[in-house]
């Protein structure tokens, strides 16, 4: 039967600067078969597009038709574990007066005619959890991603899953493409209600089946050799924060749930490594190589600890660019902050 927690997709997935997201019947090798899928579809698509003399840095370039004809060009000569089973162009008005509109509804609208209702149900989902995101690995997922997604002040295009599973085995999703000439200038945009004077939207894409088996048997091995280390470096998953309602009655077993106190603080320390420090007139510390710990409340950093320093060390008073990677997300971080407190073993900040 189809709930709403089947509706819940696993995991959050950005790839290159795209967005897709994976079933919850998606096992993890698969989650990763099917990103390493699309990063080298992509990055093949940039590199014909660049030598029929596209601009691959220019936003604009995902909703070109030039964009559109390199990806099918990519799948067709260097993609043969991927299948275009569907295409379709769509065009979505409503430029005649201003009100409210919400975009991840009709971006589930434009997915289910890609992958049918499932894929808008998790639209859908991904709406209600991400309206209101207050898990910070997905909160800082999504700063992450939105930091690195190409785009411009008066139109956005990227891909978009999600990650399905098909009844023989395969793996489905679709690629599309779109631009608004709505302004959207933060990921949550696409996740709540917006406010609009006028509004386009118009998607070009095409529905893809990769048949799992033959690319891990196969192709698996020279896609990885081709991607290197943008495996590392362009592919990236979270969690996505889970629904607690799954059925029963509505009334007082509700109202007799626990409430958390809070203490006034909604602070989080989380755990670092490979950092470095740089002062920006001076020498770099820790080589890559430092550990430490982040404290932030919400987005706001409160503050940073990091060594071991020999020489030279963070100067107290002085002002340093702080790179490093989070433990429990794998994502790269960077602050620039001022030294505190300084020391042979470690220095803090702010």
């Amino acid at each position: 039967m189809f709930t709403l927690q089947s509706a819940t997709p696993a995991t959050l997935t950005s790839v290159d600067d795209s967005l897709t997201f994976d079933s919850s019947d998606l096992p993890e090798d698969w989650v990763s078969a099917a990103s390493e899928a699309h990063l080298f579809v992509q990055t093949a698509a940039k590199g014909l597009a660049q030598q029929n003399g596209l601009n691959i840095g220019d936003p604009g370039l995902y909703k070109s038709q030039g964009w559109f004809d390199a990806l099918v060009s990519a799948i067709a000569k260097y993609a043969d574990f991927v299948e275009i089973v569907g295409a379709k162009d769509i065009q979505v008005n409503n430029s005649t007066h201003s009100g409210s509109i919400n975009l991840s509804a009709i971006m589930g609208s434009i997915m289910s005619l890609y992958l049918g209702p499932a894929a808008a149900a998790e639209w859908s989902t991904l709406n209600d959890l991400l309206g209101n995101a207050s898990d910070p690995k997905v909160s800082d997922f999504m700063n992450f991603w939105w930091s690195h997604v190409a785009k411009s002040t008066t139109d956005t295009g990227m891909s978009i899953g999600p990650n399905v599973r098909t009844e023989d085995n395969q793996i489905q999703f679709a690629v599309c493409f779109y631009s608004m000439t709505h302004v959207i200038d933060d990921w949550r945009s696409l996740f709540v209600s917006s406010t609009y004077e006028e509004f386009d939207v118009s998607a070009g894409g095409l529905t893809l089946t990769m048949d799992y088996d033959n690319y891990v048997k196969y192709a698996r091995p020279a896609v990885q050799d081709y991607l290197g280390l943008d495996i590392a470096n362009k592919i990236h998953h979270a969690p996505v924060p889970k629904t607690t309602f799954l059925g029963g009655s509505r009334g007082s077993h509700i109202l007799s749930a626990p409430h958390p106190v809070l203490d006034g603080t909604l602070a989080v320390t989380r755990t670092t490594h490979g950092v470095n420090v740089v002062d920006p007139h001076g020498d770099s510390m820790l080589g890559g190589n430092g550990i430490g710990d982040v404290t932030l409340d919400g987005p706001t950093l409160k503050g940073l600890r990091c060594g071991v320093f020999t020489k030279p060390r963070p100067v107290v008073g002085n002002s340093y660019v702080v790179t490093g990677t989070y433990d429990d997300t794998t994502l790269p971080f960077k602050y620039t902050v001022k030294c505190t407190q300084t020391g042979q073993q470690s220095s803090f900040a702010p």
